[in-house]
């Protein structure tokens, strides 16, 4: 089918451990599992996103210590993007880093784009090797699905923007807080 199939199921894995890590954190932290996100399925794009394009870059053989500057990078430019757009795009935030150390409009800070270095490592050297053997055993038929996927993943990023999309136009609308159901992160939220 081609790599960009490879790809896709490298995403989808990585955007499910990303949702599950999440939930398991808001679960110690706050003693809930689920966390609302902007998807409706289990998947964390931005946690996708990063270790897909940093496993594309491992295995184009990079040394381990630009393996370690771009675990900082790449994860924490992806979540800055991502708390940008959906602030600014969106009207919500799902995580406030505010009140912490070295944040940055709170979309990141500090601590957290550290955490990425041993999550970042510990994915392309432990679990990697084991999720590309799982693609390899699931190819055939991923591959024949990998379209379906793909549209499927699609149509859901479109109709959660619309759904996202109306409370943030009606808060703009109007001069009432709390219309669209967006509650407030306490300060230093992560999760």
């Amino acid at each position: 089918m081609g790599q960009w199939a490879e790809w896709l199921f490298y995403y989808a894995v990585y955007g499910f451990g990303g949702w599950l890590l999440e939930n398991v954190y808001s679960r110690v932290a706050a003693g809930v599992f689920w966390k609302e996100g902007f998807l409706f399925t289990p998947l964390k794009p931005m946690y996708g996103l990063a270790m897909t394009v940093l496993a594309a870059v491992w295995a184009q053989g990079a040394a381990l210590p630009v393996m370690v500057f771009l675990s900082v990078v790449i994860p924490t430019g992806i979540e800055f993007a991502s708390g940008l757009l959906l602030h600014k795009g969106f009207g919500r935030r799902y995580w406030d880093y505010s009140g912490m150390r070295g944040s940055i409009g709170g979309y990141v800070c500090l601590a957290f784009s550290l955490c990425w270095i041993p999550l970042s490592l510990g994915c392309l050297y432990g679990l990697h090797p084991l999720v590309r053997a799982w693609y390899a055993a699931l190819s055939p038929g991923w591959d024949a699905a990998a379209p379906w996927v793909a549209a499927l993943m699609a149509f859901e990023l479109a109709a959660a923007s619309m759904k996202r999309r109306m409370p943030a136009v009606r808060n703009a609308e109007s001069s009432e807080p709390g219309i669209g159901g967006e509650e407030p992160l306490p300060e230093g939220s992560p999760v």
